[in-house]
């Protein structure tokens, strides 16, 4: 009967001992897992202000390429402006011109 306690209590300490291994086995493995959970949360923040910095430079680029835009309209605008007063001056010289002509003719 004492052997068969014996065996019985070896075999309860084998069990608790599989037990205490498996649960030591199981909390290192939970405690990486809260790591890769933590270190993919701060991955996770990085990215979203990389994303808003990236926003934030887009519509800036786009703001530029409007003013830019606009700035081009605004001289192509005052060019014609001018080559419209070119072609005007140039037609009053020529009616000048002619009017002289015709003066010193007369």
């Amino acid at each position: 009967m004492t052997i068969t306690i014996i065996k019985y209590n070896i075999l309860h300490i084998k069990n608790v001992m599989l037990f205490y291994f498996a649960s030591k086995k199981i909390l290192s493995e939970l405690e990486s897992a809260r790591s890769e959970i933590e270190l993919l949360r701060n991955q996770l923040s990085s990215e979203r202000t990389s994303i808003k910095n990236l926003e934030s430079l887009l519509a800036s680029n786009r703001e530029k390429k409007f003013q830019s835009q606009m700035v081009t309209q605004e001289k192509e605008t005052e060019i014609q402006l001018f080559k419209d007063k070119l072609s005007l001056a140039e037609s009053k010289l020529y009616v000048l011109h002619f009017y002289v002509l015709c003066t010193i003719h007369l």
